[in-house]
């Protein structure tokens, strides 16, 4: 799998693959712990994206625990699926 971010000029918009950053990245486990992890890192790029996908619903929880750490309100501020 590409571990690249897809980002759609025109509206703005950034999808990146949680799955493929996950396999980039040392954590390992699908866990509420590391979606979160995973998710500050993100929302703490230069230029965050506006939506994550989680594969698996304890990684959604993690971003979803993440999003409102930072303030971030979803869906209004960041979209997940």
């Amino acid at each position: 799998m590409r571990n690249e971010k897809l980002s759609f000029k025109n509206t703005n918009s950034v999808f990146f693959s949680f799955e493929s950053h996950i396999e980039t990245s040392n954590s390992t486990e699908a866990t509420i712990s590391n979606g979160k992890k995973e998710a500050l890192k993100l929302l703490n790029l230069k230029d965050p994206p506006t939506a994550i996908f989680a594969c698996n619903v304890l990684l959604a929880i993690g971003v979803i625990e993440a999003a409102s750490e930072m303030g971030l309100h979803i869906p209004a501020d960041l979209s997940h699926s």
